[in-house]
């Protein structure tokens, strides 16, 4: 459609969008002159959550999604480190937000 057509000409198209929100939904609304309104509702569809993702991977015998036994146990040393020194008091845990550049 040419947004220069005369048909559209005075009518006002505005694409509102935000991140974090409470909801995630997407609609059009139409607003009339005389202050009536009509809503679509766009139904999106459903990602499937990590555990379905991994599970169907392993159905499908798709071994991308997993690491190797040499590269998890590496995980498993290097977690295993950080909580030593978290408890030794060696790490300091920073609040969100909180700007690490100043800190010696």
């Amino acid at each position: 459609m040419d947004y220069e057509d005369e048909k559209w000409k005075g009518v006002h198209i505005i694409l509102e969008g935000g991140k974090a929100l409470a909801e995630k939904r997407s609609d059009i609304t139409i607003r009339y002159k005389d202050g009536g309104e009509y809503v679509f509702d766009i139904e999106q569809p459903k990602k499937p959550d990590a555990y379905e993702v991994v599970l169907q991977a392993a159905i499908e015998g798709d071994i991308s999604r997993f690491v190797c036994t040499d590269e998890m146990m590496e995980s498993w040393r290097l977690a295993d480190e950080i909580k030593t020194k978290m408890k030794e008091g060696g790490l300091k845990v920073y609040e969100k937000g909180w700007d690490t550049k100043w800190v010696k």
